[in-house]
């Protein structure tokens, strides 16, 4: 038996007067990066977190800083510009900025 009402899940998913998404855009899943994902939606959607975030983003703010903001400003778009899209920008940020520190710590037997 089917528990549906009718209506497709592609309509309930959609703004009846625009036809848009009424949900944010998707991540990409750039190899084994779908806990990372799944943590950047759900910061997302958390209203105080997003906005006290943009709050205190600043120029003199880090790169990794300023691509977590763009990522983060992304899946705020509702409608969203698109379905999915990448955070190559962010994941590249991260690989400079933390792998290099988790290395170390691993070399050193902290990690």
């Amino acid at each position: 038996g089917s528990f549906s009402n009718g209506d497709s899940s592609r309509d309930r998913d959609r703004d009846t007067t625009s036809g848009l998404s009424r949900f944010p855009a998707g991540l990409a899943n750039l190899g084994n990066t779908c806990f990372m994902n799944a943590s950047l939606q759900c910061f997302a959607g958390i209203p105080s977190f997003a906005k006290g975030f943009r709050e205190n983003v600043t120029t003199d703010s880090s790169e990794l800083t300023r691509s977590l903001l763009d990522v983060l400003t992304e899946l705020s778009l509702t409608p969203p510009r698109r379905s999915y899209f990448s955070c190559n920008g962010l994941l590249s940020q991260l690989r400079r900025t933390v792998s290099p520190l988790f290395f170390r710590l691993s070399a050193t037997g902290c990690a």
